[in-house]
């Protein structure tokens, strides 16, 4: 019997090469890869979210505002007669001052204006200057109230002779009168200070006038002297101490308006019948001016619109005076930083940032995702528009503004995110396999 070493191989027989098997994920390094997920995410959500508080009231967000209801007014147009932003006509014959204004805020040179030009009219605002300069009104004011709290501090003072204890009063009296002329605007609606420190400062500046005048004199009893001056003091210690607590009040006011800031869009879906009749009334005007329009022409026109104008006319007459109908089908809204959908893009931009992937792959999503988010929210201002006019703004347009639509926009950050992470972060089976 032959020997198994007698024995040649004439070939070679070929197996297929076993696939290597995965191990399969421990679950200490799925747990781990969890938690890391939720800490990155809330991490990043929370760091854009503060950032982008101190954004507001920037000239790039209220850019990104400006275009936000740029574009919603392009896509409202489509369902009604026409849709403004931020319309100027509120600052007809400001014009100059209002550019000199922003050039100032922004840091650059106020253009001189031309004096051959005074007669002239200035161009009319565009919509991103008037909607920038609102912005500059209250940071303006914010900033005004922070200076007078910072004056109003009390100061170490050493007086050593009666006049510089009058003269540190009279610098007192005339901080808190400056701070009060410098920080009363219309911008709350109020012009004037609390009447309890209005009234009292006329009082005190008489006294210090006639106690500087027998100071001058000479032969004031010193010790009467000085009791007057200290009761001063306490006065003017005490209308300082309630001016600081209505600047704060007034400052937090400021604050909170500013967060509830930004442009504003008017969407008309239905003109009244009062602004057709007005209309047709100056068609038919611009048609009897018409040079180029000959007699058959113009009365065919001329004609036409007299019949529409008769029938709008007819139709006011028949309306109660107090019905809605009279009005016009519109609505105007303010878009607030928290229109322009930040929060929830910043939700998607923290949920692709720590899922596991590469970073091309991060970068794609976010610069897929993101237009596609602030498509969607383009859509849903634009339905809460015309939701607005027709329901005029009321418990309908409350309801699906507060609740259906926050939902529906939560659900399209979950989907892109989704749509992201299935077609572009996961491997197809045939491309892991040949791996």
């Amino acid at each position: 019997m032959p020997d198994a070493n007698d024995v040649k191989v004439s070939g070679y027989v070929s197996f297929p090469k076993p696939e290597p098997v995965k191990a399969p994920q421990e679950p200490d390094d799925r747990k781990r890869r969890t938690i890391m997920f939720v800490v990155v995410f809330l991490v990043a959500v929370l760091a854009m979210l503060a950032g982008y508080r101190y954004v507001i009231g920037s000239k790039a967000n209220d850019y990104y505002l400006y275009l936000v209801g740029t574009h919603t007014s392009w896509a409202l147009r489509l369902f009604g007669d026409s849709c403004q932003v931020e319309p100027a006509s509120a600052y007809s014959g400001r014009e100059q001052e209002i550019r000199s204004v922003l050039q100032q805020w922004d840091g650059r040179q106020a253009a001189q204006s031309d004096p051959g030009a005074e007669g002239e009219s200035a161009p009319a605002l565009t919509a991103w200057e008037s909607c920038r300069y609102k912005t500059v009104v209250l940071l303006k004011s914010i900033q005004k109230h922070k200076e007078a709290l910072k004056t109003l501090e009390p100061k170490s003072t050493v007086v050593t002779t009666p006049e510089d204890h009058l003269a540190a009063i009279r610098i007192e009296v005339g901080e808190l009168e400056n701070v009060i002329r410098e920080t009363r605007s219309s911008t709350l609606g109020e012009s004037s200070a609390p009447k309890e420190i209005t009234e009292a400062l006329p009082n005190i500046n008489q006294v210090l006038n006639e106690t500087g005048v027998s100071l001058g004199q000479g032969g004031l009893d010193f010790q009467s002297f000085t009791s007057t001056l200290e009761r001063l003091q306490e006065q003017v210690a005490e209308l300082r101490i309630k001016e600081k607590e209505f600047l704060r009040s007034r400052l937090v006011q400021l604050q909170e308006k500013l967060k509830n800031n930004g442009p504003l869009v008017g969407f008309i879906k239905e003109r009244s019948p009062s602004q057709q009749t007005a209309e047709l009334q100056n068609r038919l005007e611009a048609i009897g001016k018409d040079t180029e329009l000959s007699e058959e022409e113009r009365s065919a026109q001329q004609a036409a619109i007299q019949q529409e104008l008769d029938t709008v006319q007819a139709y006011i007459t028949s309306l109660p005076p107090s019905s809605d109908e009279r009005r016009p089908v519109a609505f105007s809204f303010t878009l607030v930083p928290d229109c322009g959908a930040i929060p929830s893009m910043a939700i998607f931009v923290a949920a692709v940032l720590a899922f596991p992937a590469r970073y091309w792959k991060r970068l794609v999503g976010i610069i897929l995702g993101v237009p596609l988010l602030y498509l969607v929210n383009v859509g849903r201002l634009t339905c809460l528009g015309y939701i607005g006019a027709v329901d005029r703004g009321g418990q309908i347009f409350k309801f699906v503004h507060e609740y259906v639509w926050q939902g529906i926009f939560i659900i399209f950050v979950v989907v892109v995110w989704l749509l992201w992470v299935e077609l572009l972060v996961k491997e197809k089976p045939a491309k892991a396999a040949s791996n």
